[in-house]
């Protein structure tokens, strides 16, 4: 191969490599986010410490992708649409943000946290099912605990929600499932106010 062969062979690799690199999608990066803050803490109310945790999702959920239903059988995995951190994690520290605001309380713990203050109330949460259709629905299928500290009875709920997402892209799938944890904080919350008023 002459010199001239070589050169625009190169050019043209160098150009396929350019165009190939330019066209790839940049992956988009998600998370969740708590309720606005619409109550304040009072001394007593404050005085209520929760532990939220552990929370437990199944392993279809459980991964980087953002997840979606294509079927009634079948799932998607999103290489392009994922979550900003461990999504386990990430439902957790937004139930826990969630109640706190909702109750109010300024003593909430997360499951990995270590605290030598007294629990007045563990929640337990397993999530069957956060997910749905791009442009569908989203529903929320949970089991939930609350414990109390003391001789109190085990209060045990099942939560099934659903929302609907607004247009068929990502960002508004999230903001559904959002808006479904929100509902769910609520309904959590209410239920620790009822073992509260009842003690």
């Amino acid at each position: 191969m002459n010199n001239t062969l070589l050169v625009t062979a190169m050019t043209a690799a160098a150009l396929l490599l350019m165009t190939g690199c330019s066209s790839s999608p940049q992956a988009k990066f998600y998370t969740f986010n708590t309720i606005p803050h619409s109550a304040t803490v009072t001394e007593d109310s404050a005085m209520v410490a929760i532990k939220i945790g552990p929370v437990t999702i199944p392993d279809t959920l459980d991964q980087p992708q953002i997840v979606t239903r294509t079927g009634s059988n079948t799932l998607n995995l999103s290489e392009f649409h994922r979550w900003g951190g461990d999504l386990r994690d990430d439902l957790e520290r937004v139930l826990g943000g969630n109640i706190a605001i909702l109750l109010p309380t300024n003593r909430m713990t997360l499951s990995q946290e270590i605290t030598l203050m007294p629990i007045d109330f563990q929640i337990i949460v397993n999530i069957r099912e956060l997910g749905g259709e791009l442009g569908g629905a989203v529903t929320l299928n949970a089991d939930w605990l609350i414990k109390p500290d003391d001789d109190q009875p085990i209060v045990a709920g099942k939560s099934v929600l659903q929302e609907t997402v607004l247009s068929a892209d990502y960002h508004e799938f999230v903001a559904a499932q959002n808006r479904l944890l929100a509902m769910f904080s609520r309904e959590i919350a209410d239920a620790i106010k009822q073992q509260m008023t009842d003690h």
